[in-house]
């Protein structure tokens, strides 16, 4: 996207204010996703390993833990990369939308493109850090799916 054309409009201040703006905007979702997720590492980490678990007196951290721990960790590392990236793309769109570049087929077809590539990546996100036990207990019935015992 080019800023020559608005600047020939003669509202200079504006756009550079809302371009300022709207990049801003990623950054202090991340921080404060960043600040959220501090905050919450107790409440998530209950929730990724159950208390009935931690509660087990040196138990060894078997296979299949380790890889629930791991699909957990990257799914959350997934959503933590894509949110700021959707915020983004809203704002783009926001802007888009108010100086009528929507209209253009090409620009509305890769702002559609875009935000369906990131709904993607947050339903992939999800189900990794959601589902991740699920996961698991999959890939191990995959493996084991051609052996004879």
């Amino acid at each position: 996207m080019s800023i020559v054309p608005y600047l020939s409009n003669g509202n200079h201040f504006e756009i550079t204010s809302s371009l300022l703006l709207y990049s801003l905007v990623p950054t202090v979702v991340m921080i404060v996703l960043g600040l959220i997720l501090w905050i919450g590492s107790g409440k998530i980490s209950f929730y990724i390993v159950p208390e009935n678990e931690l509660e087990k007196e040196c138990k060894e951290i078997n296979y299949k833990e380790l890889q629930v721990l791991t699909f957990s960790v990257v799914g959350l590392i997934i959503l933590t990369n894509v949110l700021p990236n959707i915020i983004e793309e809203i704002s783009n769109l926001i802007l888009l939308k108010k100086n009528y570049a929507l209209t253009n087929f090409n620009t509305r077809f890769k702002a559609i493109f875009n935000m369906i590539e990131l709904i993607v990546e947050v339903i992939i996100g999800l189900l990794l850090l959601i589902k991740s036990r699920g996961i698991v207990v999959l890939l191990k019935k995959v493996q084991n799916a051609g052996v004879n015992k």
